[in-house]
């Protein structure tokens, strides 16, 4: 007789960045609790979720203000997590924690400092203090100098493990066990991980008709496996513009981007 074995959402570690699929193996214990027992293999259980900024009906957005002279405070939509059953996107709860990242730059957006890990926060705010200063590393010189911030970037993601601004290329073949020309849509048999509003930078030798190689695009979230691209974010967000895919596409293609990136953006008046 087959048994169902359920683990609680909130029992998984973030997810590994470089491997999707999350790591389960279980123990039969008897009553009295024999000793003898012995796990099971190790199985790789592929949770078939993906992440929404905000919700699929109203994508989340994100603020930065100036507070008073020092203050800069950072707030954003919750992202609501959602799972593939039967064809269905099932709402099975919100992101408890949120990676933060921010950089500073100075004068229209130059001499940026290197990207900072802030913290793993479980809630949709915080503030940023402003330094007088922040050290400029000159790529070509190596000298450090001080520099006085006038710009703030902002970045958050989704958690994962090890923590990084993990940036990653989807390579796929360009036939139909990958595109759906009549719908307009990308499939990803393994899963494809963005999240809506994701920018891809598309690449191929042979581009799909309506895209152009080294040309950033944005996704939509179709379900697990499937997304479609757009021109700008707002274009992904609201489902507009959806980039019409023609031809008869051959070769491979890939994406390449920050697939845990839920938001981000920048504050221009420190």
């Amino acid at each position: 007789m087959s048994k169902k074995l359920i683990v609680p959402r909130e029992q998984f570690p973030d997810p590994n960045i470089y491997n999707p699929k999350y790591p389960i193996r279980f123990r039969l214990i008897s009553e009295d609790r024999n000793n003898l027992s012995a796990w099971s293999p190790i199985y790789n259980v592929d949770p078939e979720i993906f992440f929404e900024r905000g919700t699929r009906e109203i994508p989340g957005s994100i603020k930065m203000e100036k507070v008073g002279s020092s203050l800069v405070n950072i707030v954003w939509d919750s992202v609501t997590i959602y799972r593939n059953s039967d064809s269905l996107a099932l709402n099975i709860g919100e992101l408890l924690h949120y990676d933060l990242w921010i950089r500073w730059a100075g004068s229209g957006g130059s001499t940026p400092s290197e990207w900072i890990y802030k913290e793993r926060i479980a809630s949709t705010s915080l503030n940023i203090v402003v330094p007088p200063t922040y050290p400029y590393t000159n790529p070509s010189t190596g000298i450090i100098t001080d520099i006085t911030p006038k710009y703030l970037y902002a970045e958050v993601y989704r958690p994962g493990r090890p923590i990084s601004r993990y940036e990653k290329t989807a390579t796929f073949p360009q036939d139909a066990s990958t595109l759906d020309l009549v719908n307009d849509i990308f499939i990803f048999p393994e899963g494809h991980g963005s999240s809506t509003g994701t920018p891809g930078l598309y690449t191929s030798a042979t581009p799909i008709g309506g895209l152009t190689n080294g040309v950033t695009y944005y996704t939509r979230t179709i379900d697990y496996y499937k997304i479609a691209m757009y021109p700008t974010k707002n274009d992904a967000l609201l489902d507009t513009n959806r980039i019409n895919l023609t031809g008869t596409p051959t070769g491979f293609g890939s994406f390449t981007g920050y697939p845990f990136r839920m938001y981000d953006l920048v504050i221009t008046t420190l």
